[in-house]
Formats: structure tokens, sequence, C-alpha cells
């Protein structure tokens, strides 16, 4: 069930990037009437309440909103700011195994949900987008603030705490003792999305037995033979998108499919986009105009012996250029606190080579400590395969007695054994959420 929730969330994520042309002019821009639900969404449990505040940019003041999800087992520890990875849906607020034992603080980024007022594709940059969420943390005034950042959300994080450490104390009404960055952002200059796809695919298909790729050969050819080329291009796109997982997880999900190939082949494709999926693309494809700088065609590739096409990026997300490519991690410093980098060796969308560039250019960190999961992809943080996936609690303990100088000592042990603690793994669920 796990592998199926986690490709259930792939196809969603990366189909929404691979959508062709219409985007690209300003002229497209979908306007959003909503409010409409944000269906990719887990259920949510315990208390959630809304807060508004008032976002002031570029002259303007704009009403906008976030959530806070109140801490499920006492006593309560401190508080997350959660900032997700996309763009383009909702960051959920109780999802995986995020610790129950503090507050989580969740945001629509710009352009969608209840903060899709601001909609254009210069609203949407990662300057704005943290310095919203630096707003924000000012408006929570509260005394224990940690982020934690995950893909696209490493670079909001970012953002956001280099503005709030750099604000003057006597602005201050929150204590942000740290951030937590995972499936780290590298600079964008030279980024380019999509070659490691195959090299991923590789080592998932030759971690299979002679016997396993004969079987799922077996089955491909037996199931895809009666498929229309919608549902094989489905298909294709099931087996592939957990590839952004790292070689793990895709290997399991290959031999779900040798075990349970109709399932496989029954999955709903997706026909029609809701509008708050479209929004989602829109904001999608300015964010991929700012973080990459060309992105791998690999239509024509074939992987898991030569029998499936690859499902990535489209490069009609970089064809245009909402915004300039510009994202430049050093020039956002993040000053007098302590930031724990935590990549997979084998992270495709976000290679470990930049997420060191990243690691290498925060130079006015109190401490700092690179983590790179050995095999490991895009989530290591929620990864039911990894070492590190109950790492998490551990972290945000040690940020917030002040020092990183126990997980430093202890890097070894994390990477070969990870951490002993464990929390509850909570899916994804498709459930409409306003």
């Amino acid at each position: 069930m796990k592998i199926k929730t986690f490709i259930f969330v792939t196809i969603i994520y990366l189909s929404s990037w691979s959508k062709p042309n219409p985007f690209c002019s300003q002229s497209s821009l979908l306007e959003s009437t909503g409010p409409y639900p944000l269906t990719i969404s887990p259920n949510e449990i315990g208390e959630i309440k809304t807060h508004q505040f008032l976002f002031k940019h570029r002259g303007k003041t704009t009403a906008l909103k976030y959530h806070v999800a109140s801490a499920l087992s006492p006593p309560k520890k401190g508080t997350l700011v959660y900032l997700c990875g996309g763009p383009g849906f909702a960051c959920p607020k109780r999802a995986f195994n995020l610790p129950e034992n503090y507050d989580i603080v969740t945001i629509h980024y710009l352009g969608i949900g209840n903060n899709r007022v601001l909609n254009k594709a210069e609203d949407m940059a990662v300057e704005n987008q943290g310095e919203a969420v630096a707003q924000m943390i000012n408006d929570l005034a509260r005394p224990d603030i940690i982020i934690l950042g995950h893909s696209y959300g490493t670079a909001v994080a970012t953002v956001a705490a280099s503005k709030y450490t750099h604000k003057p104390n006597t602005e201050k009404k929150s204590n942000l003792k740290g951030v937590i960055l995972t499936g780290v952002v590298g600079p964008s200059a030279g980024a380019t999305y999509g070659a490691e796809y195959p090299n991923i695919a590789k080592q998932a298909w030759d971690a299979l037995s002679n016997m396993e790729q004969k079987q799922f050969r077996k089955q491909y050819l037996k199931i895809s033979k009666n498929l229309s080329l919608q549902k094989k291009a489905n298909l294709d796109k099931i087996l592939s998108g957990p590839l952004i997982y790292g070689p793990t997880l895709t290997t399991n999900g290959l031999r779900s499919f040798i075990k349970s190939p109709q399932d496989f082949a029954d999955f709903r494709v997706l026909t029609t986009l809701p509008p708050e999926v479209k929004e989602g693309i829109w904001q999608q494809r300015a964010a991929a105009c700012e973080l990459f700088e060309t992105v791998i065609d690999l239509k024509n590739e074939k992987v898991f012996g030569g029998l499936v096409t690859p499902n990535t990026f489209s490069p009609e997300i970089c064809d245009c250029r909402l915004l300039p490519a510009r994202w430049k991690p050093d020039d956002y410093q993040i000053k007098d606190i302590p930031v724990v980098y935590l990549n997979g060796t084998s992270d495709p969308a976000t290679p470990v080579a930049g997420a060191k560039q990243h690691f290498n250019g925060q130079t006015e960190t109190s401490e700092k400590v690179f983590l790179a999961e050995p095999n490991g992809g895009h989530a290591e943080f929620i990864n039911e395969n990894g070492k590190m996936k109950n790492c998490i609690p551990e972290f945000l303990e040690e940020i917030s007695k002040g020092s990183l100088k126990s997980i430093e000592s202890k890097k070894d042990i994390y990477v070969n054994n990870g951490c002993k603690k464990q929390t509850n793994f909570i899916p994804f669920e498709p459930e409409s959420t306003k």
C-alpha cells in the first residue's frame, strides 16, 4: 500500500510539470475565482487553525493565510514551519513522519489555494515566497521556531531564514532557532534536470535478480500489448514515477508490478485538470524558469530492460522564461543559526553536487552539517526504506539545544545506521480541503 501511495503522489506531481506550452505567456495566466479545494492533501488530524497576516511587499499590503496544526503529543517541544516541495500543491499539515510533539505551521505558496491572489509570475518568485514566510514567522510571535524545507521548500526556506536572521532584533517577534534542508536545490546556473534519471533506473533494474527481470519483461509485454497509447504512457509514468525517490524505492515498485501488474494498468488516467491543478501548473512553470537552466528530454529513452519510457519533467517547462534563471543561494546568507543538510546521493531531482554547492556557499551560519544518505533519493526524511527517515526529531532536539556538535560527531552513525527513534508514517490520502 505504501508503494502505491508514493506512486500516486509522484504521478500527480510529475504529470502537472509535463503539460505543453499554453502556460508560457502572461496573457494565458489563469484567473482563479475559487475557492477551489486543494485535492492533493492527506487526511488532516488534530486541531488545525487558519490564521491571517498582512504581507507587506513592494509598497502593497495583501492579506495572506497560513495554518497551524497543534501538537498531538504533549508536552509540546516547539514549532516546526514545514515548507514542502512542489510547488503547485498544498503542504500537508500532518503528513509522513513529522514529529507529533511539535506544532506544524504550513502556508500555501503565493499563487495557489488560500494565497492565489498573488498569482502573477513575478509574485511567485522565490524571493517573494521567502519574504512571505519570513513575515509569517514574525506574525507567529513564538520563541521556538525551526524551519524544515524540502525540495522547492529549501529555496523558500533559505530566503526566509536569511531575511529573518538579518532583521533587526528590535523588529523580531519570534525566535528562529535553526533550519533543516532536505533535497536541497542548488544554484540554477548550469542546473540540468533529468540527466540522472537513466542512471537511477539502471541501478533499480540491476537490483532485480535475473529471474525478476525475466518476470518483469513477461508481465510488461503481456499487459501492455492490449493497452491504448494513452494507457501505455500512463503505465510507464507509474512505473518510472518512483525514480525521483531513488533506486531502492523504484526497485520495490518494479517488484510490486511483477506481483500485481493489473493494479498498475488499471490506475486511473488523469484526463482533465481541475482549476486548482491548472493554477498549480502555472506556479510550477514560474519556479522551473527560475530554478532550472535546462531540462533534458527523455521521451526517446528506454529503461527497465529497454521497455519503459521514463516520465520526468517536460522540456517545455523551460522553453520560455516566466522568470529569469537567477536562483543563487549564496545571495541569501542564513546568519548566526545552525543549519542541517540532508541529501540522498542518488537524488535525480536535487543532485547532491548542487546541495553541496548550497552548503559551501553558506558562510554566516553559527554551525552547519551535511549528511549524505548513500543511494538515497529525493525525500529521505520520509523514505520508508531510508536509514534517516526517523532522524528529524533528533535533529530538532539538537537544534533546540543550540548546537550541532552531537550531530557532527555521529555523522557516520546516522549515515550507516540511521536513528533508533521510530515515528508513525502518515501517508498521503486524497481528500479535498478548503
